[in-house]
């Protein structure tokens, strides 16, 4: 019985990797024509950002970041504010959407 119970809790857990990855997916890609809609150059600079802060060898991942701030040679200060930019790019261009669709009513 150990083993049947065993049997469906891996089909549970292999279904569940299958729903994860493709809500991902649709997420990913929902996010993209959000971009879209909200204004023309928005999809365009979240890929330079991607580009930016992934790392050459895998663009999957991440970007040795402190690597990438010697690299570019700039302060503390323009880095952290470079970072903290970059966190906002995303959110705030649908909050731009809300708030222009709000303006226009």
């Amino acid at each position: 019985m150990v083993s049947s119970t065993s049997g469906k809790l891996t089909a549970c857990c292999a279904l569940a990797e299958l729903y994860s990855h493709y809500l991902s997916e649709a997420s990913w890609a929902g996010a993209r024509i959000v971009m879209r809609q909200t204004t023309s150059h928005s999809e365009k600079l979240f890929d330079l950002l991607v580009a930016t802060f992934s790392s050459a060898a895998d663009p999957a991942k991440l970007a040795d970041l402190q690597q990438l701030k010697k690299k570019s040679g700039v302060s503390d200060e323009d880095w952290d504010a470079v970072l903290a930019y970059a966190a906002q790019v995303r959110p705030r261009s649908s909050l731009c959407a809300s708030l222009l669709e709000t303006a226009r009513r």
